[in-house]
């Protein structure tokens, strides 16, 4: 635990809010997984498996027989495998592509976990230039980073080392 400690010292408040942003992506991740109907949880977006054949995709909901026109077809005449996404007020208008779902599933799973990287990476870059700064004051020869204690010191107390009389 303390080689884990040291590892991370210095990042500041980056890592524990990297570790939030991973476990909510993990909660995210876990509850999509667990749904009945995989990553369209959230709104009620269902998806079915359907038939395609000659540029028409056939799926059945509820024992209703529906079909989608798919202009973009490569199957042919060989039978393939889609997936349809339809809302459960009507089955009949399915979707082959839902962009926005797609998109907002990669975002709460995936997003969390690329902030959490991101801050993670924020935090040790932090900690090099501080630790590279400090390095830098301690050279004999370093410009910029004040008057060393020493000359202030000689300065206020005098060439002869005394302290100045107070009033």
């Amino acid at each position: 635990m303390a080689s884990l400690r040291r590892a991370f010292d210095g990042t500041g408040p980056y890592t524990g809010l990297a570790v939030a942003c991973w476990l909510v992506g993990v909660v995210m991740l876990s509850a999509i997984l667990m749904s009945p109907n995989g990553w369209q949880w959230w709104m009620d977006v269902h998806s079915v498996t359907g038939q395609e054949q000659d540029g028409l995709v056939y799926y059945s909901v509820n024992g209703d027989r529906h079909s989608i026109n798919d202009p973009n077809s490569f199957a042919g005449s060989r039978p393939a495998e889609r997936t349809v996404y339809y809302l459960a007020s009507d089955p009949g208008a399915g979707s082959l592509h839902n962009t926005a779902n797609e998109a907002l599933d990669w975002g709460i799973t995936a997003g969390p976990g690329a902030l959490g990287l991101a801050l993670l990476a924020t935090g040790f870059i932090k900690r090099r230039r501080i630790r590279e700064t400090a390095q830098e004051a301690d050279l004999p020869d370093s410009y910029g980073h004040g008057i060393p204690s020493e000359t202030i010191k000689a300065i206020v107390w005098g060439e002869a080392g005394r302290r100045p009389k107070t009033q």
